[in-house]
C-alpha cells in the first residue's frame, strides 16, 4: 500500500531530514516531538550510543554544552535534562511560578508638601506662613 500512495523518494527524504534536523527557533519540547516523529516514520533503529549525538547533535550549542557536564545513561535522561536546561537558560524556576529579573529599583517617594506653622495670637509676624522642610 505505501508503494501505491508514498513516492519513491519518500523514505530518503525522511532519513536526510532526521539527519539534518535543528532545534533552530523551536523550543527544546518542540524539537524533541520532531525529532521523535521523524525517527518513527522513518523507521530507523539504531542503537542508543547512536540515536543521543544525533539528538544532541541538532540542538542549541549553549544547551548541548550544559547537558554535556551532567551524567545521563539513556535517551530518556538527555531528554529530561535538555528540558531542564533550556529553562534555566531562560530564567525560569523549574518548581512554581517563572522567574523575573528586575527592571530597575523602586525610586524613593518624596513628598513636597508645604505646611503652614499655626499663627500665634502674640507673635510678630501674623501674616508669614512657615515652609517646613523634609529631608531628602
Amino acid at each position: 500500500m505505501t508503494k501505491w500512495f508514498l513516492p519513491d523518494n519518500y523514505k530518503h527524504d525522511l532519513y536526510l531530514r532526521v539527519s539534518s534536523l535543528s532545534q533552530g527557533l523551536l523550543s527544546v519540547e518542540e524539537y524533541i516531538r520532531d525529532f521523535e516523529q521523524l525517527q518513527i516514520r522513518s523507521g530507523i533503529e539504531e542503537e542508543l550510543k547512536q540515536t543521543m549525538p544525533r539528538f544532541l547533535r541538532g540542538l542549541e550549542l549553549s544547551i548541548v554544552e550544559k547537558v554535556d557536564i551532567q551524567p545521563y545513561w539513556s535517551f530518556e535522561d538527555v531528554r529530561k535534562l535538555t528540558i531542564k536546561m533550556e529553562k534555566y537558560s531562560k530564567g525560569k524556576r523549574l518548581f512554581g511560578s517563572s522567574y523575573t529579573k528586575p527592571t530597575a529599583p523602586p525610586k524613593p517617594f518624596i513628598s513636597l508638601k508645604l505646611e503652614v506653622a499655626p499663627k500665634e495670637a502674640g507673635s510678630k509676624d501674623k501674616g508669614k506662613a512657615f515652609v517646613k522642610e523634609f529631608p531628602k
